[in-house]
């Protein structure tokens, strides 16, 4: 029986999260989160898009395709 993953804490637009994450994967995870929270940030200081559901659906709308 494999044992269960710690989850990672991270913070997004000053909101914690604990996320389950492969083992060996976690910087891979807190350096994505620490993306995002720029990203959502940037788009959020703009004044024009209000909500987190709406800021993160634009982020993800010009996230790099490699990601």
């Amino acid at each position: 029986m494999s044992k269960p993953n710690e989850p990672v804490a991270v913070s997004i637009l000053g909101k914690d999260y604990r996320i389950a994450c492969e083992p060996g994967t976690e910087d891979e995870l807190i350096s994505a989160s620490r993306f995002l929270d720029t990203r959502m940030r940037e788009v959020r200081s703009t004044g024009k898009v209000i909500g987190t559901d709406r800021i993160a659906v634009m982020v993800r709308s010009t996230w790099p395709t490699s990601c």
